[in-house]
């Protein structure tokens, strides 16, 4: 081929080139200019001519716009609509106040009233930019929320997206498909409503990415899953929507799920204002804080008597505008069948790992209760009755419990119910699917924050995060066990046993520690502090149903090659068994064992009975290897043999899986059948009950010991008093005081906390116990094993290291029919492990008081 042939196809490819990128450009030029064209367009129907306009301080622009000449108009339902201006009749407000609901919770301001108002014969409607145009990746949707239509089938009813329900008065209600949706809310369903209204709690939630948005909101709805209809309105933060991050009052309505019709404030015709007063969409401030002031929104939407149509109402005293009911073809145009409060959070890393961090809420969880959750107050529906009353019948839902939960929380007779919702998000709670469906998850934890919740007389925010409520006394949750049907509470004990003056003589420096909570306030008489349990802690619960109460150990004790068989020591001659320590997992006969064990290292006396153990116990703050461990320095009282033992416990431990921190806290413990199925800490179930306002079981206590500075010890007693024994003469008069038989829990020597009464034993602990141990014990599923656990007890050092660098019980006593606290005449130590932990009494002279040195590092060069 010629040498010219060559340079003429190159010309033409050149040239073919060339034509191909100008085409390009110019087409690229055309869609250029058809945006351009779309946004003027939009802008141009979005934006009406002002009469006035206000710049608000926070960066938007409100223009009053001539009521007539607003983008509602424009709908083809509303040719020739005359614009009703006022409701034909007005919902009286309720008067009616929940005991919770106080003075301190006002009515924000939109931040733009700051700078001006509109005239009379106008609306304030926020100017939208062509930079919020912008943000949208399809602009015929520009305002309006994605359809929520979907094919639900197997695969997504398991992703989440199928069919939701709710049980509502024994019957099933179904909610319909969500897509990249998180809702948690309050659900009421009739025949008919034509109203719904609520007081809604503001905040302002963190929204994790640009794409993504939460509110808090009212709905009324109608029609199937594919073409409902609904009307809404609350407070939202919605950043690709407004281009910030600020809370924000928002309306919103369809006809058809989204698909064709609707939007949100006035971004499309529709919606037809005439307050003068309020912008939708416009910012609101200020805001809620945690245990800071508190401030909502009263929200109502209604149906108009007359005309049909939705109106919109906030603060009891605006009427905002309403939406036409030739809007709706068909579901809307009489009356509504679902109400709903809540909230919801829109994402597309909702129902995946990893969630998305964007907030529900205030944030936190709604078991959290008043000043930390976000709440709606007042919830009212009204029927054709034109009436507000309290929804006869309703259910609570969430779709994902453990990102964001909702309550129905119901504080007393003749209270007002509060609906309370939200949460993180992502969160580090311990996963419980797998175990439980969502529901089950969902009830149960409702139904044991109900009874570990009460109504509180006062609250109070504790500086290390804590909440402690003083509850009625005669409120608390002991009162609701089997056993206490009808119980008279015993105030205080029918005798106080006289503190033992001697003291050793290392003891000067020794000084009892405070709780952390009493820093910021006091229970009032009458009431007793209860520390708040929060959803986070029943969620870090291995088994939801166990929350509160240690495992089980009984055990096959067989296996005596594994050290888990029986434990014995000798005291006094004699062999005394401790019986076996571990968790069984065993669904046959077949000896399948988790170690999942407690190590102890302790001092024991044993005798016929004994009514009484106390002692001082030095306070530290030890090390914990993982957040599924635990330590404690406690007495115990038993009695039983290993498979149905009953034991009263007290003392301080470090558990981060149950309380949520590292904190040395106060705890007592019961069980009546080795705690296979009865008892647990604190207050966490039906059966301690307390009586003092002055110490909250659970709390966190400081300061601390440290090695070799300022030492802090608790004293504990636990005893038992009943007039059906017979008594030396001293104690003859106390003979008339009613027979109790319970065991008091008494600190400090002066406080007595309160007691576990007799009637929760079954046979061993009704009238005394055989054994008492003082020391300390480590759970972990890493004891008996190479490597070893980290967790230590005690100071972390050996009980051989004495004052100063080991932690010891001191005053040690027992109490038997004489009544009088002595020093056990026979006892003795035992340690699970005593190259990890160690227990050693020791006795520094002729007529000093023996102490009980006890702890370790657990692992070590000798505990590998």
């Amino acid at each position: 081929m010629s040498f010219s042939r060559w340079r003429l196809i190159a010309e033409v490819l050149v040239l073919a080139n060339f034509l191909f990128i100008s085409s390009y450009a110019i087409e690229g030029e055309y869609r250029e200019k058809q945006v351009i064209s779309y946004l003027d367009d939009k802008l141009k129907f979005l934006n009406r001519h002002a009469v006035k306009s206000i710049q608000s301080p926070d960066g938007d622009t409100i223009d009053c716009v001539d009521i007539y000449k607003q983008p509602a108009l424009d709908h083809p339902a509303l040719k020739n609509h005359t614009i009703q201006m006022r409701p034909s009749f007005i919902p009286v407000p309720d008067s009616s106040k929940s005991q919770n609901h106080s003075s301190s919770r006002s009515i924000p301001l939109q931040v733009w009233q700051r700078s001006g108002s509109c005239p009379k014969g106008t609306i304030p409607i926020r100017r939208v930019s062509k930079q919020d145009l912008l943000r949208f990746d399809d602009l015929e949707r520009f305002g309006r929320k994605n359809p929520q239509f979907v094919n639900t089938s197997e695969s997504d009813n398991r992703q989440g997206r199928g069919d939701r329900t709710v049980v509502i008065n024994d019957g099933t209600v179904s909610l319909g498909p969500q897509v990249n949706l998180s809702s948690a809310m309050l659900v009421a369903t009739v025949y008919h409503f034509v109203g719904s209204r609520a007081s809604l709690n503001v905040w302002n939630p963190r929204v994790a990415s640009p794409d993504e948005y939460t509110t808090s909101q009212i709905w009324l709805l109608g029609g199937g899953r594919d073409d409902y209809e609904s009307v809404e309105a609350g407070w939202m933060v919605n950043p690709k929507l407004y281009g910030d991050k600020q809370t924000r009052l928002f309306a919103y309505w369809t006809s058809d799920a989204s698909k064709k019709t609707g939007c949100f404030d006035l971004l499309c015709s529709g919606f037809v204002q005439t307050s003068t007063k309020v912008a939708l969409g416009a910012a609101i401030t200020p805001v809620s804080s945690v245990f800071g002031p508190q401030y909502e929104i009263p929200v109502s939407i209604y149906m108009d008597k007359k005309t049909d149509n939705w109106w919109l109402r906030i603060n009891d005293n605006i009427d905002l505008g309403y939406w036409p009911s030739s809007l709706f073809s068909d579901y809307l145009k009489s009356s509504a069948t679902l109400a709903q409060w809540g909230g919801e959070v829109y994402s597309p890393d909702v129902r995946k790992s990893p969630h998305t961090t964007t907030a529900m809420g205030s944030g936190s969880f709604a078991e959290d209760l008043f000043d930390v959750a976000s709440y709606v107050a007042h919830i009212r529906v009204m029927d054709f009755s034109f009436t507000w009353k309290y929804p006869q019948y309703v259910g609570t839902y969430a779709d994902e419990w453990n990102c964001y939960s909702a309550y129905h929380y119901v504080p007393g007779y003749m209270t007002e119910p509060v609906l309370f919702f939200g949460g993180p998000g992502q969160n580090p709670s311990y996963a419980m699917q797998g175990k439980h469906n969502e529901k089950q998850v969902t009830s149960y934890i409702n139904n044991k924050l109900m009874i570990v919740q009460r109504h509180a007389v006062k609250s109070i925010q504790s500086s290390d995060g804590d909440v402690i409520d003083c509850v009625d006394i005669h409120k608390q949750p002991a009162l609701d066990h089997p056993a206490l049907k009808n119980h008279t509470i015993q105030m205080k004990p029918s005798y106080i046993p006289v503190p033992d003056s001697r003291h050793d003589k290392n003891t000067s420096n020794r000084s009892i520690p405070l709780q952390i909570w009493r820093r910021s306030g006091s229970c009032p008489t009458g009431t007793i502090p209860i520390r708040r349990p929060r959803t986070q802690d029943l969620l870090r619960a291995d088994d939801l149903e166990r929350f509160g109460r240690k495992n089980p150990q009984f055990v096959n004790s067989s296996d005596n090659r594994l050290v888990l068989g029986d434990r014995t020591l000798v005291i006094n001659g004699g062999t005394v068994s401790l019986g076996p320590q571990e968790n069984r997992s065993s669904p046959d006969k077949a000896l399948r064992m988790t170690f999942n064990e407690i190590q102890s290292a302790i001092m024991v006396a044993t005798a016929f009975h004994f009514v009484g153990a106390k002692a001082s116990l030095n306070v530290w703050n030890p090390r914990l290897g993982a957040l599924d461990e635990y330590t404690t320095s406690q007495i115990w009282l038993l009695g039983g043999g290993p498979n149905d033992l009953e034991s009263i416990e007290a003392g301080w431990m470090v558990n981060p899986k149950f309380y949520g921190d590292t904190q040395t806290r106060f705890f007592a413990y019961w069980t009546s059948d080795g705690s296979k199925t009865t008892g647990c800490f604190n207050l966490l179930c039906s059966g301690f009950v307390q009586t003092s306002p002055a110490v909250a079981l659970g709390a966190a206590i400081n300061p601390v010991s440290s090695k070799f500075g300022p030492q802090y010890e608790i004293p504990v007693s636990i005893y038992m008093f009943s007039t059906e024994i017979a008594l030396p003469d001293p104690f003859v008069p106390l003979m008339q005081d009613k027979k109790t038989f319970n065991w008091w829990l008494q600190v400090n020597e002066k406080i007595d906390v309160g007691y576990w009464p007799s009637s929760l034993f079954k046979n061993y602990l009704k009238s005394g116990a055989p054994l008492v141990q003082w020391g300390g014990e480590v759970y972990s599923p890493n004891v008996r094993k190479s490597p070893h656990t980290t967790t230590a007890m005690g100071s972390g050092g050996f009980a051989e290291d004495l004052f100063g660098g080991a932690s010891y019980a001191a005053h040690v006593r027992i109490m038997d029919y004489s009544f009088s606290w002595k020093y056990p005449p026979f006892v003795g130590t035992y340690a699970d492990e005593w190259n990890c932990y160690t227990a050693y009494h020791y006795v520094p002279g002729y007529l000093d008081e023996p102490t009980l040195f006890f702890g370790g590092p657990g692992q070590n060069p000798r505990c590998p």
